[in-house]
């Protein structure tokens, strides 16, 4: 347990751009955890908002003067605002948030208490996903992005019922010296920073542990555009991490990669033989039997109509994710 009388700093670090629709809920969600208010500060780095974004942050910071600092991140991007905010952190704890999230009342207290008593690296929470909005596109992303047919064995998507060792989680909280001993964010990637920062606490003898009993509130796209482009780059940063670390620990990312040049390739060479044509049948088959199945599964579970767009969600995320692979691969940039 965190000792009622001794504990630590903690800073609060979230990149932000263009956040005017969550970012006072989120920073409301913090400052009214149960912790200490001279034992925590924010630090938002904000990647220059034009929207009402700085307007909101002002107001905040001036009904919490010590406790929220607003930075400029000139080079916009989420890893070099972490990085800038990390840096001017005083805490002795850094937890790193999204400026879309919305914390638990207990969240900094149990990430504390179990970052203290597991010997952990890097503790995070599970993550409840919302829908972005009340239409139906947003309800069926909503529930596409935390099934095992859409995203693979994501267990802080998928819930757990008690803590656990797993390979990346969202939202991580750590000691300070973390950084010293494996460095920063790193700032040539353009996504999946999160994703190679925990593997390089991994490849370093360290572990990652997942704490299910304060989960965070996280609000999924609205559009099926917005997803298609939230998993290219997915895909894209993924396979960015694999080249530059030459490691990619999760194998079951590489499924929708394989899957689509199973078919470009099967697009090929069909016209060799009538085999290939049985073959690439049976494969969709399975394919849209599994996505209807899962489909089904999730429209009961969740008591939504909105799981009838389902199979839409699933191929959209899979092809997408395997098409920012190749590109990656190929050597295509994507911003």
């Amino acid at each position: 347990m965190v000792s009622e009388n001794k504990y630590p700093k903690v800073s609060v670090v979230i990149p932000c751009l263009n956040e005017e629709k969550h970012i006072e809920k989120c920073l409301l969600s913090i400052l009214n955890n149960d912790y200490p208010p001279d034992k925590l500060e924010i630090i938002v780095a904000d990647g220059g908002s034009t929207d009402n974004t700085l307007a909101v942050l002002k107001e905040v910071g001036r009904c919490y003067p010590q406790r929220l600092t607003v930075i400029n991140n000139p080079k916009q991007r989420q890893a070099p605002g972490l990085n800038l905010a990390i840096n001017q952190a005083q805490g002795d704890m850094i937890i790193r948030m999204d400026a879309h999230a919305y914390c638990p009342p207990n969240y900094i207290k149990t990430m504390m208490e179990w970052l203290g008593k597991s010997q952990a690296d890097n503790v995070g929470p599970t993550i409840d996903i919302k829908p972005g909005n009340s239409s139906i596109s947003a309800r069926a992303i909503a529930m596409g992005v935390q099934s095992p047919f859409g995203i693979g064995s994501v267990w802080y998507r998928l819930g757990v019922a008690e803590p656990g060792w797993v390979n990346t989680v969202p939202f991580g909280a750590f000691h300070r010296k973390l950084f010293d001993r494996i460095g920063y964010f790193s700032e040539d990637l353009y996504w999946s920073e999160d994703y190679e920062f925990n593997l390089r606490i991994r490849e370093n003898g360290g572990r990652i542990l997942l704490v299910p009993f304060a989960p965070v509130t996280y609000w999924a796209r609205t559009s099926i555009k917005q997803l298609a482009l939230q998993y290219l780059r997915y895909g894209f940063g993924k396979s960015n991490v694999m080249l530059r670390n030459r490691s990619l620990k999760s194998w079951w990312q590489l499924i929708p990669p394989l899957f689509l040049l199973f078919l470009l390739l099967g697009a090929i060479l069909r016209h060799f033989s009538w085999w290939v044509d049985v073959l690439i049948l049976m494969v969709l088959l399975a394919y849209v039997s599994l996505s209807i199945l899962f489909s089904l599964r999730s429209t009961i579970l969740k008591k939504d109509a909105a799981g009838i767009l389902l199979p839409l969600v699933f191929a959209v995320i899979h092809f997408s994710f395997g098409a920012g692979f190749w590109l990656r691969i190929l050597g295509a940039r994507l911003r």
